[in-house]
């Protein structure tokens, strides 16, 4: 039978309103499930800027089941696996674990969100959510890095995953995905493997997801999880054809320059690569000046 790890308890799901949470996460929790335990049509969340200024958004149950189910059958969760919750479950990330394990029927574990959630994880974990900076930090300890192993499914999203930490990926025997997703489309719509012979530098949309460019070369995507209506963004992608795409940058970071376009992240990608290439290790950044000849430098 699934069961939720919470407060240093296994708890069955039926039974989680009857504990007693022991801080603010585990309230968040608590309270998420039981939402969606109790058929809860409607949820708010705050945008965080993919696809404009931040605003309150209104999600239906619909939505955040669909999204779940595409990520489950994308990559085949099933009930006799257990997931590890390590992102705050205030945001679509952390809800989405956890509606993900109570549809597939996994039992989950749940953690506080810190740098390196695994130093305090020991549970046998199949299936996790990360930040880069938590991977990061996982990738430094040697005993994490020996849980993250044993991990068969990885998932890292709320930002872009430095090439420095790709070669220590390389050899980790189980799956680990980039996610592209925002508040907007119920967490991930697509996703890019970091490791193994098939990694990509695409991503992959996941099933009944729809994608195009608008006039500016930016992502427009329609799916069940956006209840059907189309979200444009603010990312510039190349699409490759009509599930599959390479993430360029944000308009709103691209600098012109006497007419000329430079996507400030896509320089810095591979700036990037040739520091790591010749060892060099300096944190950089690329940005603009204006300028009176050029508008910006």
């Amino acid at each position: 039978m699934s069961k939720i790890f919470l407060g240093k308890h296994w708890i069955k799901y039926e039974d989680v309103r009857l504990h007693t949470p022991q801080n603010d996460n585990e309230k968040r929790v608590i309270e998420k499930i039981s939402d969606w335990q109790n058929g809860r049509l409607s949820f708010e969340y705050h945008t965080s800027g993919s696809t404009g200024k931040p605003k309150k958004i209104t999600l239906k149950r619909e939505q955040l089941e669909a999204s779940a189910k595409a990520t489950i059958d994308a990559l085949q969760l099933s009930s006799d696996q257990v997931a590890c919750l390590c992102i705050n479950p205030r945001f679509i990330g952390g809800t989405m674990m956890l509606i993900r394990a109570v549809i597939s029927n996994m039992s989950i574990v749940v953690y506080e969100a810190t740098a390196n959630p695994l130093k305090g994880v020991n549970q046998k974990i199949d299936f996790i959510a990360l930040v880069p900076l938590q991977l990061h930090e996982i990738l430094k300890d040697p005993e994490s890095d020996k849980k993250l192993a044993k991990i068969r499914k990885v998932i890292v999203g709320g930002g872009r995953v430095p090439t420095s930490m790709l070669d220590k990926l390389k050899g980790l025997p189980g799956e680990v995905y980039s996610t592209y997703g925002m508040t907007e489309t119920v967490s991930h719509i697509a996703l890019r493997k970091l490791n193994g012979q098939d990694r990509s530098e695409h991503y992959h949309v996941l099933d009944s997801v729809h994608i195009k460019l608008d006039q500016r070369g930016c992502l427009i995507i329609n799916a069940p999880c956006t209840n059907h209506e189309d979200v444009v963004t603010n990312d510039i992608v190349e699409l490759i054809d009509n599930q599959t795409f390479k993430w360029l940058g944000r308009i709103d970071h691209v600098i012109n320059t006497g007419g000329i376009k430079i996507n400030g992240e896509a320089l810095e990608e591979s700036i990037e690569n040739i520091f790591n290439h010749n060892d060099f290790k300096k944190n950089f950044f690329i940005s603009s000046l204006p300028d009176d000849k050029l508008g910006q430098k």
